[in-house]
């Protein structure tokens, strides 16, 4: 009796189609998790330039008092008041003897901490990293000066730190030195960005323009 032979094209077509079927699904999948990433990714981009927007406000209001200061203090000391006290020489310090700007990291730390800058542009990534790295140098100086006055405020009291007007002075020309930097690297990220700030309303001060730029 002769042998019933198995159709093999009706199994290798079905073969075909589940295969096909999982590579299809398999894509798709690859598909849908990198649409996901790309989303996370500009999501993370924009919590970033949002925050160099914020800490650009922050650091416009600090250069903007340091170099009154700096005007005030150029003044008074150069017409010295007969008379004057210490408490009428701090009140010119509204704001304390320096006021640095308290700046944020938050988006950036979350963009690191969900791997969302594997998925962003190389270059802009390297940007914002130095761009972080001039802000952490910025709080460093600023911690670090505001141990010095505190100390100097404790050895030599109030008449002493005010009545020093040339190491107060140099003091707060670093400051709004860095700060002048600070906003105009804010400003080229961010025009990079598309993000631009309002410049009409918290343009970079005149002073500013005729220093060079950090690199």
């Amino acid at each position: 009796m002769p042998k019933s032979r198995i159709p093999l094209a009706p199994i290798l077509l079905e073969a075909f189609f589940v295969v096909l079927g999982v590579v299809l699904a398999l894509g798709a999948n690859e598909w849908r998790q990198s649409v996901a990433e790309s989303r996370r990714a500009e999501t993370a981009r924009e919590g970033i330039l949002s925050e160099f927007a914020a800490n650009r406000a922050a650091v416009h209001a600090s250069v903007t008092y340091h170099l009154a200061l700096t005007d005030s203090l150029t003044a008074m000391f150069a017409r010295p008041t007969r008379g004057a006290t210490p408490q009428d020489r701090a009140r010119v310090f509204s704001r304390g003897f320096v006021s640095p700007a308290s700046l944020l990291s938050t988006a950036w730390e979350v963009a690191n901490g969900t791997a969302s800058v594997n998925h962003m542009d190389y270059e802009e990534v390297v940007a914002f990293a130095t761009m972080y790295q001039h802000q952490d140098e910025y709080s460093k100086q600023a911690q670090h000066v505001s141990q010095l006055l505190y100390q100097a405020l404790f050895r030599d009291g109030l008449d002493g730190v005010t009545g020093n007007a040339e190491n107060l002075m140099s003091i707060i020309g670093t400051f709004w030195f860095r700060e002048c930097q600070l906003l105009r690297q804010y400003d080229a990220l961010l025009e990079q960005g598309g993000a631009s700030p309002d410049d009409a309303a918290r343009p970079v001060p005149v002073r500013c323009t005729y220093l060079p730029q950090q690199g």
